[in-house]
């Protein structure tokens, strides 16, 4: 496991197992050039191959916005950037205000996903300290047992 997430995270500790060979690397069509990038400068020779895209919904269910208005949920979480942008896109910045005046947590998975969602100007945002399910988890789980006076922005 990589001690930082990301891209550099992941080249960082592979680094000096992968001069002279050659890497291939499955990826998302948006995925940043970051790790190619330092896997490359590590010595290895890397095939990049798009191994599925991220396609925008085609429509969302109303009766879960509506409820996600109506701040029947906590949180909503989000794993990627454009999973994000898809979402405040379809819905548009007023029911994001919406959400987050009824209480609902926008929480990211990792900083990447977290600049997303910070470039929106949400009311309430939870990150992960490290971009695992698991963190986000624990994440949510302090935020919910903070005291309501410092539950806005905690990470």
């Amino acid at each position: 496991m990589p001690r930082e997430f990301g891209g550099a995270g992941v080249a960082g500790g592979v680094a000096g197992h992968v001069a002279g060979r050659r890497v291939l690397l499955p990826r998302s069509d948006r995925a940043s050039d970051e790790l190619p990038t330092a896997l490359r400068a590590a010595g290895a020779a890397v095939t990049e191959v798009v191994a599925y895209r991220t396609a925008e919904p085609e429509s969302l269910d109303g009766d879960v916005i509506a409820a996600l208005e109506r701040g029947e949920a906590d949180a909503v979480t989000f794993f990627s950037p454009s999973a994000f942008q898809h979402f405040a896109r379809a819905l548009g910045a007023g029911a994001l205000s919406k959400m987050g005046a009824a209480g609902v947590v926008f929480a990211a998975v990792g900083p990447t996903t977290a600049a997303a969602i910070r470039a929106a100007d949400v009311a309430a945002m939870v990150e992960a300290p490290e971009a695992t399910s698991a963190a986000l988890v624990a994440a949510l789980g302090r935020h919910f047992a903070a005291p309501a006076a410092g539950k806005a922005r905690l990470r």
